[in-house]
């Protein structure tokens, strides 16, 4: 199975999150107010489970090897933007129980080749367009800018 395969259908399921949370980000106001809570604590298990256990089979890192590709990138902003909106609502951290794709979170946080985006102005940028249910990057959870500019690996 070649790395570009890999790759492909990593980013399919990470597509797949991505679909499922737009459902519900840009659904009517009462139907998100009436089902964010179970996406963010039954549906997003499911995805998570599945990447997990492709992280476990494949005994990577990343998605596709033990670098980071496009897939690990899309999938790193999806855990993020989850994590971000489930402490927004005080959901438990959608991670939790996940370990093979929290050191990939963590891991690709890390990386010293990433720090100029996580330092940078469009890291701070909103996830999603105001008319969705969440949209704010703004968090307590992630850190000031100033503090996120000192993480080691």
């Amino acid at each position: 199975e070649s790395e570009r395969s890999r790759n492909q259908q990593a980013m399919a399921c990470v597509r797949e999150l991505r679909n499922d949370a737009m459902r519900v980000l840009y659904a009517p106001n009462e139907v998100y107010l009436a089902g964010h809570r179970g996406f963010l604590e039954h549906t997003v298990c499911t995805h998570y489970g599945k990447l997990n256990v492709w992280l476990e089979m494949h005994g990577t890192l990343y998605l596709t090897c033990n670098a980071p590709a496009s897939a690990d990138f899309e999938l790193w902003e999806m855990l993020d933007m989850h994590e971000l909106w489930a402490n927004h609502h005080m959901c438990r951290r959608p991670l939790k129980g996940f370990e093979a794709l929290t050191a990939l979170y963590e891991n690709l946080r890390c990386l010293p080749q990433m720090q100029p985006y996580f330092c940078s102005k469009v890291f701070d940028m909103p996830y999603n367009n105001k008319m969705a249910g969440w949209s704010a990057s703004e968090s307590t959870w992630r850190g000031a800018a100033a503090d996120r500019a000192t993480v080691k690996h």
